[in-house]
């Protein structure tokens, strides 16, 4: 599958349509024998392609609000855990046990970890992949630190943010907001999967169509005629293999 941006598949479907202009500008002498370089099916082709393009956008655009709402719903939690922690310290627990939550703790604040970053739109969905995989983690030791604060005894505050059935719920919106990106993510995948497969695909992907049409001109018309100079330089980008 293709490795360039998200703007380079755009490019190649705008030039795909750039190449279908060209050849319908050759008129009747443009008589490929495979139908499948053929103006009407590229422009049928170019259709779908940027179909797919357009629902890939709509996709993530449609991920962006609870991929947002999780990150504003986990922005509290370091710093409840870290006041947790340190309500716990002020009792008379036993340092193992404070230094038990202290790790879960230093697991949930992410000390020492590396958050993955966003190279460019081409690597957003395996970003936002990667960070889901942080924000379950995440809500997991939260829920580890929860279970081994209703195990302490000496653990009993008196506000109601730091008690365990106040934490639980928390626990709960965070799981269930990690559980919904699931399904947000799926579309997004799904959309780039088949307008991957539409562009470029072996044999039946629009770069192909584009390399046998620009083929044909060369062959019809001669390498140094102007018709196949016109489409020569409509440049393509496919995988990591360079232009077409």
């Amino acid at each position: 599958m293709a490795s360039n941006s998200e703007s380079g598949h755009a490019v190649n479907i705008s030039n795909f349509k750039l190449l279908i202009d060209r050849c319908t500008g050759f008129g009747a002498q443009y008589v490929p024998g495979n139908d499948a370089i053929s103006v009407a099916k590229m422009t049928t082709q170019w259709t779908g392609a940027d179909d797919s393009q357009t629902t890939i956008r709509t996709a993530e655009q449609n991920s962006k609000q609870p991929i947002n709402a999780r990150v504003i719903l986990n922005e509290p939690l370091n710093s409840l855990v870290t006041q947790v922690l340190n309500v716990l310290k002020g009792t008379k627990a036993s340092k193992q046990v404070i230094q038990d939550a202290k790790t879960l703790a230093d697991s949930i604040r992410g000390f020492n970890a590396k958050k993955p970053k966003a190279k460019d739109d081409e690597n957003i969905t395996e970003w936002v992949s990667q960070s889901q995989q942080s924000y379950v983690q995440k809500a997991e030791h939260f829920s580890a630190l929860i279970e081994l604060l209703k195990t302490i005894p000496e653990y009993k505050p008196t506000e109601a943010k730091f008690k365990t059935d106040s934490l639980d719920a928390y626990y709960h919106q965070l799981k269930d907001a990690n559980d919904g990106i699931g399904a947000v993510l799926t579309m997004v995948i799904t959309a780039r999967i088949a307008r991957n497969r539409a562009l470029y695909d072996a044999d039946l992907g629009m770069l192909d169509t584009a390399q046998k049409s620009k083929d044909y001109v060369k062959g019809a018309f001669k390498a140094n005629s102007a018709e196949y100079k016109s489409v020569r330089g409509i440049r393509f980008r496919k995988n990591n293999d360079g232009s077409i």
